[in-house]
Formats: C-alpha cells, sequence, structure tokens
C-alpha cells in the first residue's frame, strides 16, 4: 500500500476507473489539494494508473506518492509518541482546559467523554459545530484530545483535558478581524491553561491584538500559533498571532527545504519546528483523515505543554508560568540541527 498527495485544487473520485476524463456521469466525491489518501489496489488502463482511494478511484496524473508511515490499521497515539517522560504523560492533561481559536468542533465519537463549551463568534448562529470541508477544527481538537471510540484510528497526546472552542470561520477562512478580537476576548475571559490558533490572519488595527494579549488576563495563558510551513518558515514575513512575542509560533517542514536554506534562515519568530509529515485525526463525517502542516505542528505542541502544566499543577508546583512549562519541555526534545532530523514524524525540535 501507498500514500498519495493530491495534487490537483479539487479531484474527481470516479465510483469505476474511466476510459475518458471528461465522463463526467460517474463522479462519487471530490477531494481538496493537499489532502493524503491511502492507496489500497491499483487498475491500469489507457489513461494510466488508477488508485482505489476511500470508496472511489483516481487517477496518478494528479497524485503524488508519499512515505508511507502507518497503514490504515495501525492507531497513532500521540501520547505515547511524546518524548516527555512517563509519568508527564500519563496525567494526559487532567485539569487543563485548552482553548482552540478555529473552525469550531463537529462532536465525533471520540470526543463523548470530553467536557466541550464554546461559542460562535461567526454568525448569530449559536451553534460552535465545524462545518468546514477540511475539518479544520475537528482535526486540530483531535490531535489534542480525541478519545478512545469504536473503530478509533488514533487517540490525542492529552485525552484528559477540556476543550474551550471559540468558532471564527467556516471554510475555514476567518470571517472578518471583528470576529477574531471578540472570540479572543471572550475566550481570554474564560481563563483557560492554553489557547491554540493554527490559524493566521493580518489585523487592520494592530495595536488592539497586542493590547489583548499584553493585558494582565492573558500572561499568565500558555499561547501556541500556526508559524508557516515548509519554505515560508524563511519568508521574513510572519502574520498573527504568531507574530506577537508572547505566543509560542510553531513551523512546519521538510528535510528537503533545507537542501538550499540554512537553519539560521528561519524566521526567528519561530521557536518549534515539526517535522512535515501526514497527521492522522478526526473529522466531520465521523471517521478520520490525514492533512500536515503547521496548524496541525501547532496543535502537537498545545498537547504537550499540556501534560507538562498537568503534570506541575497535580505536583501542587507553586511556578506553572508559561516560561516554566516551555522550559520543561525544551529539556526534553532537541535543537534543530540537521536535515536528517526531519525525517522522524511527530517530533518537535527547538530552534
Amino acid at each position: 500500500m501507498a500514500q498519495f498527495k493530491v495534487l490537483a485544487n479539487k479531484l474527481n473520485v470516479r465510483i469505476t476507473p474511466v476510459i475518458d476524463f471528461a465522463n463526467k456521469s460517474n463522479i462519487g466525491e471530490v477531494i481538496l489539494k493537499d489532502s493524503i489518501h491511502e492507496s489500497t489496489e491499483q487498475h491500469e488502463n489507457i489513461l494510466g494508473v488508477w488508485h482505489k482511494i476511500n470508496d472511489g478511484w483516481a487517477n496518478e496524473k494528479w497524485l503524488s506518492e508519499e512515505q508511507l508511515l502507518f497503514s490504515k490499521s495501525q492507531i497513532i497515539d500521540y501520547n505515547i509518541l511524546s518524548l516527555l517522560p512517563q509519568e508527564t504523560k500519563k496525567t494526559n492533561g487532567q485539569g487543563i482546559t485548552v482553548g482552540i481559536l478555529d473552525s469550531g468542533l463537529f462532536r465525533h465519537e471520540a470526543f463523548a467523554k470530553t467536557k466541550i463549551t464554546g461559542a460562535n463568534f461567526v454568525d448569530s448562529n449559536k451553534d460552535f459545530e465545524d462545518n468546514s470541508r477540511d475539518s479544520h477544527g475537528t482535526f486540530v481538537s483531535g490531535i489534542i484530545a480525541a478519545g478512545i471510540c469504536e473503530d478509533f484510528k488514533m487517540k490525542g497526546i492529552a485525552t484528559n483535558v477540556s476543550l474551550l472552542i471559540a468558532k471564527i470561520g467556516n471554510e475555514f477562512s476567518i470571517s472578518d478581524s471583528d470576529s477574531v478580537f471578540n472570540a479572543l476576548n471572550w475566550i481570554v475571559d474564560q481563563q483557560p491553561d492554553i489557547i491554540n490558533c493554527s490559524f493566521s490572519f493580518a489585523p487592520l488595527d494592530k495595536s488592539r491584538f497586542e493590547s489583548i494579549l499584553s493585558s494582565n488576563k492573558a500572561k499568565g495563558i500558555i499561547w501556541v500559533a500556526a508559524g508557516q510551513d515548509g519554505p515560508g518558515v524563511f519568508d521574513k514575513k510572519i502574520f498573527y498571532p504568531a507574530l506577537n512575542s508572547n505566543v509560542i509560533a510553531v513551523g512546519s517542514l521538510e528535510s528537503k527545504d533545507l537542501d538550499s536554506r540554512k537553519i539560521s534562515d528561519i524566521n526567528s519568530h519561530i521557536k518549534y519546528i515539526v517535522p512535515q509529515f501526514p497527521f492522522k485525526s478526526t473529522d466531520i463525517f465521523d471517521t478520520y483523515s490525514d492533512a500536515k502542516g503547521s496548524s496541525f505542528a501547532s496543535a502537537l505542541v498545545t498537547g504537550n505543554l499540556a501534560l507538562i502544566k498537568s503534570s506541575l499543577k497535580l505536583k501542587g508546583s507553586m511556578d506553572i508560568t508559561p516560561l516554566a512549562c516551555i522550559k520543561i519541555l525544551d529539556n526534553y526534545i532537541e535543537n534543530l540541527t540537521s536535515a536528517e532530523q526531519l525525517q522522524n514524524p511527530f517530533l518537535i525540535f527547538k530552534r
């Protein structure tokens, strides 16, 4: 079996292989660019090789083979994969609330035992359910907190955390700056332990954004945000929330991205780098899917920090500040010094 990345912006998956691409009569579903899918069977005809993906067929012309990390039968447990001590990991984030600003959350059965509260800042609908095509918010939440359910394919890194959901977009495009600011004010007022921001935007009023994150209410909160993917981590320009000095910015890189660039060229705002491999997580179809990028790399960092803060709280530590948690994480991860390190999925490297 092999894994493939979709190259086309939108790829038609056929019910059966066709001999004429113009024949649109048997399109079963549409899958999006950069999504990762596993081929379970192959068929060849005059149009080339077709791969069996999900319940349909896609032509090799619009697919790029990816390194196979895990088969469909394997379960990915992000808690087990963490490099933190077992004593820290076994807390599973008990007593920690993680705030997530994203496209909302679909009530996947993997969250059946998770305490979830939330609000919708997109429209007048009070429901914060995720209806984005790529399940963005649900996918991020799964990496952090998805539990075990029937036919589960993965398990989140901190399954005992409570989730505080602020819906700020639909198709994951942010509705507007006011939605983000209103959501930020609301979520800070709730005083979660950590806030994950797997998005980026360019606010027209930067001072308004800075004032929220520098407020007394926000100081004890750990902020984690998506930085950039691939060559983007070398860009001089980076967007909010990652641009703020109080936010931990997380980037995602492939080993080939360092072929022509140096680690020292990485944007100085980015603190952590996660190898750019496909994550597996929950989606809005009550199943599991694969995706990669700094959005999901930041969720991995958030989950690790949730374990650390939980451990400190349970021990009765007097110092549970963001800086204390970051120092502990830094003690258990390596500095990024070579492209070879980026061949190890689901690890976190510091700059």
